[in-house]
């Protein structure tokens, strides 16, 4: 593994260097605090003259909104961020990394190195993942939610069908991961029903509305180019429901994951919803992408464009000696074919992580670290993975909130 990871660095240092060689890199937004993109940049194989951080003011609120808030600032800088700036890069030829977040093209007159097309940005919106991966010609349906009683009258007849997924689309935000996510139980009262959808009327637009998608919760993260996908996975997504408020939570991502016969089939789908993400946006980079897996097959319900959170936990499996970030940058700024080194050295990466099976787990909020902490130790001394992947499964669980693995489609548990 050690080997594998470090020809991937190498082989994104030599992308790097021509980039950043000689120039002081401003390191911002969701990078500031980066200690690995810090020391990637630092490599004397890299060759930056410089590197600094400039820490944005932190906003309240939910993910979204601090992205929103962040992704802001970077498009107007304050005359105080302005001016700190300056004072970091004397004669303005520096580079700035935000982050694989972000679609800001330039930062205090400097260029922004790996920023998204306004288009590939918006592809994270729940109705535009609706249109980029043909849900439409699917069991899902776009509602506008200004049609109050009609969308409440179809919500009904989908719950007596079976168990619904109803998803908000937030007004002018990203629905970061789970947010604005709820599955309605068959017994889902029409009352309860209404209260819901007044509920989400306060901040979404648009609802898409279909049956739930049964089987395990399962993603991959990876990387796309215009003519290859490089997939890392599966890794099992940790996902809860609440009873009280119908919501669903997506904590964390865990491993083992056995697909057995049905590996082949799944990948083949991520990479079919890949590649056709690729095509009608023109993305390259990073991605993840959130589906289930059936007796049957891999139903893909999202694919973000950009460094997810489970990277996290890639890196910590190559000992943080890449990061996978900087292969993003470099992807997105170079646009490499599947025939580059780096492709070749991902694809041989992906292969050895693939055959790594042993207990893993990845939580999201720093409020959990103490219940990562007491996982992981105890995952170094299992003897039984199956045994210990079904602790972890329900390591947040109570009576209100369970594992969706165990959603019992009336009452919900």
């Amino acid at each position: 593994m050690d080997q594998a990871s470090r020809a991937v660095r190498i082989a994104a240092l030599e992308m790097a260097r021509p980039l950043v060689s000689g120039h002081v890199v401003l390191l911002t937004g969701n990078a500031a605090t980066s200690r690995g993109m810090k020391d990637f940049f630092a490599d004397a194989d890299a060759g930056a003259a410089a590197i600094h951080r400039v820490e944005l003011p932190e906003a309240a609120g939910t993910l979204a909104s601090r992205l929103a808030a962040a992704e802001q600032l970077l498009a107007d800088p304050s005359e105080a961020l302005v001016r700190k700036v300056d004072e970091l890069d004397h004669d303005g030829r520096g580079l700035v990394y935000a982050g694989s977040y972000t679609a800001v093209r330039s930062f205090c007159g400097r260029r922004v190195l790996g920023s998204r097309l306004e288009s590939q940005f918006a592809a994270e919106r729940k109705h535009v993942q609706y249109r980029l991966l043909g849900l439409a010609t699917s069991d899902r349906r776009l509602l506008r939610i200004e049609d109050h009683t009609d969308i409440r009258e179809a919500i009904i007849a989908q719950v007596t069908r079976g168990p619904t997924v109803v998803q908000g689309v937030p007004r002018g935000l990203l629905a970061i991961g789970a947010s604005h996510t709820y599955l309605l139980p068959e017994d889902a009262s029409p009352i309860r029903i209404g209260q819901l959808l007044a509920s989400i009327a306060e901040d979404c637009a648009d609802l898409i509305v279909g049956p739930l998608h049964a089987g395990l919760p399962c993603t991959y993260y990876g990387f796309l180019t215009s003519d290859h996908v490089v997939d890392f996975g599966p890794f099992e997504a940790l996902v809860y429901w609440d009873r009280r408020s119908w919501r669903l939570h997506a904590p964390g991502v865990i491993r083992p994951v056995r697909l057995g016969g049905q590996e082949a089939a799944c990948r083949s789908a991520v990479r079919a919803a890949a590649r056709q993400v690729q095509q009608r946006i023109d993305y390259v980079g990073a991605f993840g992408a959130d589906g289930a897996v059936s007796t049957t097959a891999y139903s893909v319900h999202e694919i973000n464009p950009r460094i997810c959170a489970g990277f996290a936990l890639l890196d910590s499996i190559c000992e943080n000696l890449i990061p996978l970030a900087a292969v993003d940058l470099v992807v997105r700024e170079k646009r490499p074919s599947k025939s580059h080194p780096l492709m070749v050295r991902l694809e041989q990466l992906a292969t050895a992580l693939r055959r790594i099976q042993t207990p893993l787990i990845r939580l999201w909020d720093g409020r959990h670290s103490s219940i990562q902490e007491t996982l992981t130790a105890s995952a170094v001394r299992a003897s039984d993975p199956a045994a210990w992947l079904s602790i972890a499964r329900s390591c947040l669980a109570d009576k209100n909130f369970v594992s969706i693995t165990q959603f019992n489609p009336v009452g919900g548990y």
